[in-house]
């Protein structure tokens, strides 16, 4: 994100996390908290240190897009995450009021929440994971993602509601539960307590029948699913595999139907199909020169944070292929062109040395441009399509 850092402002210092207060950090000052791919972990949208960063929605004229999508809640999936961590699929589903730069992915579709949610359950999954883990090696590209295998059939709504009562772990998440299940509140605790679903072994005994689900619909029987829990480490909560091996053989002795209606209180409310309101109202920012909308009342008698001290302009290069200048772009015109590099047409068309293209490469798989074939100086980067 190093091409964009412009855009920044630095988080200010304090106790509560930005992700937790974005109306007193950012809404109301015109700012949007940058989540890093680092940010997030399974069902969980606070998982590391607070961001570092905000941007403001003025720096986001030329990609309002962005803005658009901050309104709602979004699906996003880690895009550094190497076969040999412990996981390697990363999603999460996060509230308003944030935008991901190059080190997530984030699902841009006009779709219903539900889909959102029940896609997180299902990419959260050990046997899914498992799939994934043969292919990748440090980035999970859009190209491994879109040829993942699906199961023909997977109880949906089971889906959904486990991931949701996963997700919802603070305010953020009440305007999700509204939409999904209006004053339905069928959990031990009273109601719009935050997070539904509090210690590791209640949030380890849903996920643990999410995964059992996926497992019995890949058509796998114990033993091979054991085989897949044994490639994980799970050493953020060892526990797990005995967990899920339980939940798969009370699956496989009452069956799917019993099985799912014990463990989601919510059975028999259906899902919410609707497209998505916005949650937040933000002001879409326009190019220079276009009439700017107001900011609305939100945004009276507030000061925004202080400005980032400008840089100092950088001397014109002596020669702009033999800089970083654009070197990007032409040789993202160049795999577009030819649909298959390596280093060498790189350096040919940018003037560029290996060690001088080589942050440019791996950017092209980063943003999912692009999947390597090879190893080394053999490397190839072939374009993915679509």
């Amino acid at each position: 994100m190093s091409h964009e850092s412009s855009r920044f402002r630095s988080a200010p210092a304090a106790s509560d996390d930005p992700r937790l207060n974005v109306e007193q950090f950012g809404i109301k000052r015109g700012l949007l908290v940058l989540r890093e791919g680092k940010s997030f972990f399974h069902f969980d949208d606070v998982w590391a240190a607070p961001p570092r960063y905000l941007i403001p929605m003025s720096e986001l004229s030329d990609k309002p897009d962005l803005v658009v999508r901050a309104r709602g809640y979004q699906l996003a999936v880690r895009a550094v995450a190497a076969s040999t961590n412990e996981r390697t699929v990363v999603p999460v589903v996060v509230p308003p009021g944030g935008v991901f730069g190059h080190s997530a992915f984030v699902d841009v579709g006009d779709s219903p929440d539900t889909f959102r949610l029940g896609t997180l359950g299902f990419l959260s999954t050990f046997p899914l994971d498992w799939c994934l883990r043969q292919f990748v090696g440090s980035n999970v590209s859009l190209f491994y993602l879109k040829n993942a295998p699906i199961p023909r059939i997977l109880p949906w709504t089971y889906l959904v509601h486990s991931a949701f009562r996963l997700s919802c772990n603070h305010g953020g998440y009440a305007p999700l539960w509204t939409e999904q299940l209006g004053d339905v509140w069928r959990e031990p605790t009273p109601k719009h307590t935050w997070p539904v679903l509090a210690s590791d072994d209640a949030r380890w005994a849903v996920r643990a029948a999410i995964d059992a689900v996926v497992a019995d619909a890949y058509g796998l029987d114990r033993e091979q699913y054991e085989h897949v829990l044994s490639a994980f480490s799970h050493k953020s909560y060892p526990k797990a595999p005995d967990l899920c091996l339980a939940a798969f053989d009370e699956l496989k002795a009452i069956g799917l139907d019993a099985f799912t209606k014990k463990h989601d209180p919510y059975w028999d409310n259906p899902l919410n199909e609707s497209l998505p309101k916005p949650v937040i109202d933000l002001p879409i920012p326009v190019e220079q020169g276009q009439a700017q909308p107001s900011l609305g009342p939100l945004f009276d008698g507030l000061d925004p944070l202080p400005a980032a001290e400008p840089a100092a302009p950088k001397p014109a290069p002596r020669n702009r292929r033999a800089t970083g200048n654009g070197a990007y772009e032409a040789i993202l015109r160049l795999l577009d062109e030819r649909g298959l590099i390596v280093s060498v047409d790189a350096q040919q068309a940018t003037g560029l040395d290996a060690a001088g293209v080589r942050p440019h490469l791996a950017r092209l798989v980063e943003e999912g441009r692009a999947v390597t074939e090879g190893q080394r100086r053999g490397t190839k980067y072939r374009r993915i399509d679509g």
